[in-house]
């Protein structure tokens, strides 16, 4: 068997080989219902799922002791439980994202006594409801700010005075009252008359200066709001910013200076991530830029926190869709906040950094008790759940006498493999540890330690691991990859019942060759026909008394 199999969820994920001659646990095979698991195209902002389970198809409880996925858009309800002889497990798998992209991570399950963690493969197409943002699907960066220009873009101008109307009289008049958006002074009108008359006027949040008073950008109602005459005043055409030294502050707001001495308006906490939403809309709508501010770097930087720390409210939510019965057009930003963290930067060229992102599976590995002059295995699985080539430039191990299958490999993203840990146990009893480097170009994770422990003691007062009549061993399969037939041969230290039997990936029985027969010490042999079966990878399992072991045999019609 090669060091690595190189494996995109599918190949051999179920069965967990006994060590030969230790205490692994007794089963024929623990394996998971599905290896690659597809949500189909799936609802964002809703909660889906799908039922998987845990296979034991063995006479002996076998016990989960770690679960855990690559990403966070999908979870899992399967805990760390014994599963009992011949039972299944279910569980289920969760989904949930605000992002209406393509999602594929891996899910990893570990088995006590298994010699590899069972991996499955899991997808979603995520899709926001409706089709108004339909040809944002799967976009990002400057492909993204360009398919909302064109869903925004061309949207029904009032003029500036109806629009003024709208403001007052509909947009944000609540029961009569209109809000100052700085101060939170509130008064009863709602016309333009009662504005002046109450010393209200409209903001322009983007500074109708900076697009020289011109239609639509004047009159575009995301962009204007009411104000206090005086805050108004106070916030003129300056930058957005944190003030540390204010110089007037009413209802929240404040004007003054921040820490870099610049002055900068600072708008009260209920109203930061309006203006933040604001600013996103009107450089998409009008493929602007923030050049006219003096450090947009820097207020691109407050807007994303101000968008997260002040999120969409019922009152936001109700002026977008009061605004789009208007002008035909709608805040994305507002609809769908998510969509500004697939957007690296507003002021400049947005650009999507695609990265390899490394998962290690088992974290610890104990390869529990062997015997004298044995060499048993163990695979780590590898997975690269980014969207960038993972580049494995070294895997080794600290101690020699452990050693790995590989000293590199690379994955594609989306992809994993197994890498082979082996020990060879010497003749006196003894307790070995290493650890396993892996080094990698992710950048956040560029070195992973594995740490493997293992126990070498006497176990049963014959050599094992010997092909010949004083020990128990599986051969190898011969031929192999093989065809219409193969042979299987086996040799037993004494008299046992014998069962041998063959599995496929999905640890499904497909053949019983021996099936509880008394058979005497020696080597034996069996002839496997396949029949009708698929090409592919099967595993061959042989029981003889409290011994058993599995091979791996592989299918070519």
């Amino acid at each position: 068997m090669n060091g690595y199999l190189g494996i995109r969820a599918g190949l051999a994920l179920g069965i967990c080989l006994a060590l030969a001659g230790g205490a692994a646990a007794d089963w024929d095979s623990v394996a998971l219902s599905d290896s690659v698991v597809s949500f189909g195209t799936v609802t964002t902002g809703e909660t889906s799922s799908v039922q998987l389970s845990v296979d034991n198809q063995s006479s002996e409880p076998v016990q989960i002791t770690a679960v855990g996925f690559t990403g966070s858009a999908f979870s899992t309800d399967l805990g760390l439980v014994e599963i009992p002889p011949m039972t299944s497990e279910p569980f289920y798998v969760y989904f949930y994202s605000d992002q209406n992209v393509d999602f594929t991570e891996f899910l990893q399950v570990e088995i006590e006594g298994g010699t590899r963690p069972l991996i499955a493969e899991v997808s979603a197409e995520a899709h926001h409801p409706g089709t108004y943002y339909s040809a944002t699907q799967n976009l990002w960066a400057e492909d993204l700010k360009t398919a909302l220009t064109n869903i925004i873009d061309g949207h029904t101008s009032l003029g500036y005075t109806p629009a003024r109307d709208q403001m007052y009289g509909n947009i944000d008049n609540h029961d009569g009252y209109v809000t100052c958006v700085y101060t939170g002074r509130s008064a009863y009108f709602s016309t333009r008359a009662g504005a002046t008359a109450n010393n209200f006027n409209c903001e322009h949040t983007w500074p109708q200066s900076f697009s020289d008073e011109l239609e639509p950008m004047r009159s575009d109602l995301f962009h204007i709001y009411p104000s206090d005459i005086t805050a108004n005043s106070m916030r003129a055409n300056l930058d957005f910013g944190i003030v540390t030294t204010p110089t007037w502050s009413v209802g929240g707001s404040k004007l003054g200076y921040d820490a870099t001495s610049q002055q900068v308006f600072e708008p009260r906490d209920v109203h930061k991530g309006n203006v933040a939403r604001t600013h996103f809309y009107y450089i998409i709508r009008y493929d602007g830029n923030y050049n006219e501010y003096i450090s947009p770097a820097k207020m691109e930087a407050h807007f994303r926190n101000w968008h997260v720390s002040d999120p969409v409210d019922s009152l936001e939510a109700l002026r977008n869709e009061d605004i789009y019965a208007l002008q035909n057009n709608r805040n994305p930003f507002i609809d769908h906040p998510a969509f500004a963290d697939r957007i690296s930067s507003f002021f400049g060229t947005a650009v999507r950094a695609l990265d390899p992102e490394i998962a290690a599976a088992p974290a610890e590995i104990d390869m529990g008790t062997v015997g004298y002059s044995l060499t048993v295995h163990y695979y780590i699985a590898i997975a690269n759940s980014g969207d960038d080539s993972l580049t494995v430039s070294s895997i080794s191990s600290t101690d020699p006498d452990f050693s790995v299958g590989t000293s590199s490999l690379g994955l594609a993203p989306k992809t994993y493999a197994y890498v082979r840990v082996s020990y060879t146990s010497g003749s006196a009893e003894t307790s070995d540890s290493t650890t396993v480097l892996i080094s990698s170009n992710d950048a956040d994770e560029s070195l992973i330690g594995v740490p493997v422990t293992v126990q070498v003691a006497d176990l049963s007062g014959v050599e094992p691991g010997r092909p010949d009549e004083a020990a128990f061993y599986l051969l190898q399969n011969s031929p192999n990859p093989f065809g219409a037939r193969t042979t299987i041969a086996f040799g037993l230290a004494g008299a046992s019942e014998v069962s041998l039997s063959v599995y496929n990936t999905r640890g499904q029985l497909v053949s019983r060759l021996i099936q509880g027969e008394e058979m005497g010490p020696g080597r034996h042999s069996v002839v496997f026909e396949t029949g009708d079966l698929p090409s592919g990878v099967y595993f061959y399992r042989l029981r003889a008394g409290d011994r058993a072991d599995t091979g791996r045999m592989v299918l070519l019609n």
